[in-house]
């Protein structure tokens, strides 16, 4: 059973041309009202290649309060030219073990440090949604 759904959006990117994941601007937060629930995260927008030298990679996924608690899908845009753009949806399950606040994002990054790589695409709409679920 869903106990409660939370959804964000934004049009603001976020530019990277790190391998590291770093939160993009698509964050919500969440509040269980149990430790032994879950929480089921979805994740949508444009991913965005942005480099013009090289082969790049954009990787997104989502994760929870940091990028060392990455989970669920992993979506990829790749390109050899500028501007090349990918219909981008993550998806998770995660248990954070706790009834405080709990925030997330979608997290980006550039393969290799080669490029630069944007989530979302600038004044194009993403979204976020986060169900708890009875655990």
């Amino acid at each position: 059973d869903v106990l409660k759904t939370v959804t964000a959006s934004t049009i603001t990117a976020t530019t990277t041309a790190s391998s590291t994941y770093a939160v993009t601007n698509l964050v919500a937060s969440i509040t269980p009202s149990s430790a032994a629930n879950i929480i089921k995260g979805m994740a949508s927008g444009t991913l965005v290649n942005d480099n013009t030298s090289n082969a790049t990679a954009a990787g997104l996924i989502l994760g929870r309060s940091s990028n060392s608690n990455l989970f669920g899908t992993r979506a990829a845009g790749f390109g050899f030219n500028a501007g090349v753009r990918s219909c981008s949806n993550i998806f998770g399950y995660d248990k954070p073990n706790t009834t405080s606040s709990v925030t997330y994002g979608a997290y980006l990054s550039s393969t290799g440090n080669s490029g630069n790589v944007k989530f979302p695409e600038e004044n194009v709409p993403a979204y976020i949604e986060l169900n708890e679920i009875m655990g």
